[in-house]
């Protein structure tokens, strides 16, 4: 669900692949490391918290779309399926 809504709102703006790259690399970066990870992932750290670190380490560089969907990850409580959603895109 989440993986077609994400290619869909990509698609209609022609960045399909610079966002599927750039959710591979945020995936990737989050992934690789335990604490940045637990943090991610943790129910115990509120939504607001994690956007603002990843607003404010990757918000310049990122697609509006790729944002938008990280910021839904995190607020539904669905973070730790991000290496799902990156796979589903691929």
């Amino acid at each position: 669900r989440y993986a077609r809504a994400l290619y869909m709102a990509a698609s209609e703006q022609g960045q399909t692949d610079r966002v599927g790259a750039e959710l591979k690399e945020v995936s990737r970066a989050i992934f690789s490391d335990d604490s940045i990870r637990a943090f991610f992932c943790s129910p115990t750290v509120a939504a607001a918290e994690k956007q603002k670190v990843l607003g404010g380490s990757l918000s310049a560089r990122l697609h509006e779309v790729t944002k938008n969907a990280l910021y839904v990850l995190i607020d539904s409580g669905r973070f730790v399926n991000l290496p799902e959603l990156v796979a589903a895109l691929e």
